[in-house]
This record gives structure tokens, C-alpha cells and sequence, in this order.
């Protein structure tokens, strides 16, 4: 499975930040995503005064597992049924709202190895 725009869009108005990889340069640095087309990835970084085009297999989102909501986030929603792993049944809409602007993986991105577990780059 390949990243693909469906996977990119929701995120866009929440400043999801990315991995970008550069063979070229050797080094891995976080970039935020600023725009999107259906093959290249306009980006942003602090460590580079202007903004570029990569291609979708330069980069992995960083992304929240969803096993990071606590009772207390749930709490607060309406749900019918959720499971922490990833099964869900039903959810309302300010709940994916929510998910996408705290950057939660709705799509089981991080088990598919396209995106990064946020938790693994604070460690």
C-alpha cells in the first residue's frame, strides 16, 4: 500500500507534520505539510527558509496511534462502539474532527509503515 492523497487530505488544515527523507542529503528532518497534488507534497520546515515540492515516498506523516485517547477524551464523544485497536463501528463526525486536528491515525497508517508513531520520535 502506497500513501495516497484520501490518506493526506483530512489532515491538511491541521498542520500535520511529516518525516521527509532525502537520499540525496542523507538526513531525515520534520516538515510541515502545507499543500498537496496527486503526486507531490508541498512542505515547509525551521530548517529551510522557503517552501518545496516532495514526492509522496519522501515522506511519513507523524501520527498518533489511537491506543493514545484516554477514557476522559472518549468520555466526550458519543459513541455507539470503540475499541482502542482500531475498530469502529460507528463515530460521530466532531470526533474525526478532533482525531484529525490532534493528528490520530484513522487510517491504521503506522501499522502499514506509512506513517511514524509520534511516540517513537519523543523517546
Amino acid at each position: 500500500m502506497n500513501l495516497e492523497l484520501k490518506h493526506l487530505a483530512p489532515y491538511l488544515p491541521y498542520e500535520l507534520k511529516i518525516m521527509q527523507y532525502r537520499d540525496d542529503l542523507k538526513l531525515s528532518f520534520e516538515s510541515i505539510l502545507i499543500s498537496l497534488s496527486n503526486d507531490t507534497l508541498g512542505v515547509t520546515s525551521p530548517r529551510f527558509p522557503f517552501n518545496e515540492k516532495i514526492q509522496y515516498h519522501e515522506a511519513k506523516l507523524i501520527l498518533r496511534p489511537l491506543s493514545d485517547l484516554d477514557d476522559s477524551q472518549l468520555k466526550s464523544f458519543n459513541f455507539v462502539s470503540f475499541a482502542k485497536a482500531g475498530d469502529i463501528d460507528f463515530v460521530s463526525y466532531d470526533f474525526m474532527k478532533y482525531a484529525f486536528e490532534n493528528h490520530f491515525d484513522v487510517f491504521g497508517l503506522i501499522d502499514k509503515g506509512l506513517a511514524i508513531d509520534i511516540n517513537a520520535i519523543n523517546q
